[in-house]
């Protein structure tokens, strides 16, 4: 299991794709990603992002990362535009990592989550 979120990235378009939010080999398969193309990234709960690249690329991991944080500039923010993506506001079939997340305000998690929910670090639930 990948990190959640779980997105490809296309370093040369900035276009962002997603499917299952803790898989990147799923995403692939169901997406049929040219991965020629496509990079794996990561958008963590604690507001990190992992963009990778290749020295082939035409952005820096640097400049993936800024130009997604640019598009979404919170955890919260990437999280309801993937739910979005793949239908699943109101209901998520699989567990929600959202270990890291320290702040739910503004947050719009789905009413049923089919697998487990891990909100440990969370300090703020408004």
């Amino acid at each position: 299991m990948c990190q959640f979120i779980s997105f490809f990235h296309n370093p040369k378009t900035g276009e962002i794709k997603v499917h299952d939010l803790n898989s990147h080999s799923n995403t692939s398969d169901a997406l049929n990603l040219n991965l020629n193309y496509w990079r794996e990234g990561h958008y963590l709960p604690n507001g990190k992002i992992i963009a990778r690249v290749l020295s082939t690329d035409f952005q820096t991991e640097k400049q993936a990362t800024f130009k997604i944080r640019e598009n979404f500039p919170e955890f919260k923010d990437f999280f309801v535009w993937s739910l979005k993506q793949i239908g699943t506001e109101k209901q998520f079939s699989d567990s929600l990592d959202l270990s890291g997340l320290t702040n739910a305000e503004g947050l719009k998690p789905p009413q049923t989550v089919g697998g487990w929910l891990d909100l440990r670090d969370l300090t703020n639930a408004k």
